[in-house]
């Protein structure tokens, strides 16, 4: 059985590292999906985005943003990467996309769809 490498992208082994630095639930949380491997990373539907988040919340993605659906709440969107039509759409509606490393210094609370 192969030995298991981590994530190979030192940009992305590096923000996992920041996070699971600050010790707070959320931020282990979210640097545990992130230390997954690509192929257990799906990507997340702005329908389910739209699904699981209120007006002015902010969502955490630790994948990619697919833009099968529609954005109809404005949010922030924090996410390792976006289709452009997807990244069109949350801005549209009013709301941000971010990249997720924008979110160490800034963001604390939300809500972590995978």
């Amino acid at each position: 059985m192969p030995k298991p490498t981590g994530p190979t992208n030192p940009e992305l082994a590096k923000l996992i590292a920041e996070l699971r630095a600050k010790k707070t639930p959320f931020h282990s949380q979210l640097a545990k999906h992130l230390a997954k491997p690509r192929r257990q990373k799906k990507g997340v539907t702005l329908f389910k985005i739209n699904k699981a988040a209120s007006d002015n919340d902010s969502v955490f993605v630790p994948g990619k943003v697919l833009s099968s659906g529609s954005a109809t709440k404005k949010i922030n969107v924090y996410a390792l990467g976006y289709s452009s039509s997807a990244k069109e759409k949350i801005e549209k509606a009013g709301g941000k996309a971010l990249m997720l490393k924008e979110a160490l210094g800034k963001e604390t609370k939300g809500r972590i769809v995978v």
